[in-house]
């Protein structure tokens, strides 16, 4: 479609047939445009308008209908109109525009044309908007398999189509057909993606919850640190794919203590030094655990160094400062804060202004300062909230 400038030059240069010729140029240049929105954009809506530009404009019908193919249901519903607004006063277009005539061209599987369908009222009872057309034509949008679709194309005027009119009206028919076509696939592969992601979702949180129900006195951890994790993120300014990584890894993030041995992990009193090396693997066994599932490689940061301390004191690596990635120095915070106000047997729950004073103290060294003080500003803003709730309630 690159030449189409120089083809309209030769055009207009050859004669008796120049009128018809260029007729057929503009029809070239709008099928043009119908490819370029199929190329640009995904909206079917988008698409669907321009091709009833171009059917208006080079077709002279200034009505066009189109019905698709529910995928689930298999019934044909009106997708969208064109120029129904006015006839016989309606003010708006005819909410679903009856099948009748529709349905016989997918039944025959050609295209249907009516050159006066005035003629038919009394025999056919036409329904409201069709018994107001002079015209009517119809042609189903056919794959390799199946009709997907029908393109009604009428008019309220007389409307005398040749040949060139229907081949015209057949390319654009195709071209729909590709478009609908090629959205629909790409639709359904986000679908299909979407619901394997719900599915490895549901997979972590299935693992998290088996940790769970082997130390039962860790219940819930891992769905609160998760929450406040992300909030904690959004207050860090992280994008949507950093908090998806966060996220899945805070739901992971004690997944290698399922590889720690039972009298070890629920032991009451204090690990032996021998004990307590074997405990401190557990971030090495995730890494183990997860490293031939793809998809988790992003998150894995978590689960391996939510240990690590802003000093260089912590473990399995010893990392420091900012070599201990953003989204691992997010959570180490708030792992720690839900660790210290919940229960455990061996000490009671402390209060949120003994954990607070915590944070404080360990700032700079335990945990990046910088996110130590969101952190807290976070907390404050959800005391207020919560107080502002509690006085609605009690009011």
């Amino acid at each position: 479609m690159e030449n189409l400038p120089v083809t309209l030059e030769i055009l207009e240069k050859t004669g008796d047939n120049s009128a018809f010729r260029f007729d057929q140029f503009n029809r070239l240049q709008a099928l043009a445009n119908i490819d370029r929105a199929i190329i640009a954009t995904l909206d079917i809506n988008v698409i669907v308008d321009v091709v009833f530009d171009q059917i208006t404009q080079q077709l002279g019908a200034e009505i066009c209908i189109l019905f698709l193919q529910d995928p689930v249901t298999s019934q044909f519903m009106c997708k969208r109109t064109r120029g129904l607004t006015g006839i016989n006063g309606n003010q708006g277009n005819i909410p679903n525009p009856p099948f009748n005539y529709a349905q016989k061209a997918i039944t025959s599987g050609n295209m249907l044309f009516i050159e006066d369908l005035d003629l038919r009222k009394d025999e056919t009872k036409l329904p409201n908007p069709y018994k107001y057309f002079h015209f009517y034509s119809a042609i189903p949008l056919k794959n390799s398999s199946k009709t997907i679709g029908v393109l009604e194309v009428c008019s309220v005027k007389p409307l005398k189509p040749d040949l060139e009119w229907k081949k015209y009206l057949s390319m654009i028919a195709g071209q729909a057909t590709i478009a609908i076509e090629h959205i629909s696939l790409i639709e359904n592969i986000q679908q299909l993606n979407k619901e394997l992601l719900l599915a490895y979702e549901s997979t972590l949180k299935g693992w998290a919850k088996a940790l769970e129900y082997k130390d039962r006195e860790t219940k819930g951890h891992s769905e609160r640190v998760t929450e406040m994790a992300i909030r904690l993120g959004k207050a860090m300014d992280l994008n949507d794919e950093e908090l998806l990584q966060l996220r899945r890894g805070a739901i992971l993030h004690d997944i290698g203590k399922m590889c720690i041995p039972e009298k070890i992990l629920f032991k009451k009193e204090p690990l032996t030094a021998e004990e307590w090396e074997i405990m401190k693997q557990h971030p090495v066994f995730a890494q183990e655990f997860l490293a031939d599932i793809q998809f988790i490689q992003p998150a894995l940061n978590i689960p391996l160094f939510h240990h690590e301390r802003w000093d260089g004191s912590g473990y399995p690596y010893g990392l420091k400062g900012k070599q201990i990635p953003l989204a691992v120095r997010i959570f180490m915070v708030i792992d720690v804060w839900d660790a210290l106000t919940s229960f455990r047997p061996y000490r009671e729950a402390w209060s949120n202004n003994e954990a607070r004073a915590y944070f404080i103290q360990t700032s700079g060294t335990q945990f990046d300062p910088e996110v130590v003080t969101k952190f807290l500003e976070l907390l404050e803003t959800l005391d207020l909230e919560d107080r502002s709730g509690n006085e609605i309630k009690n009011s």
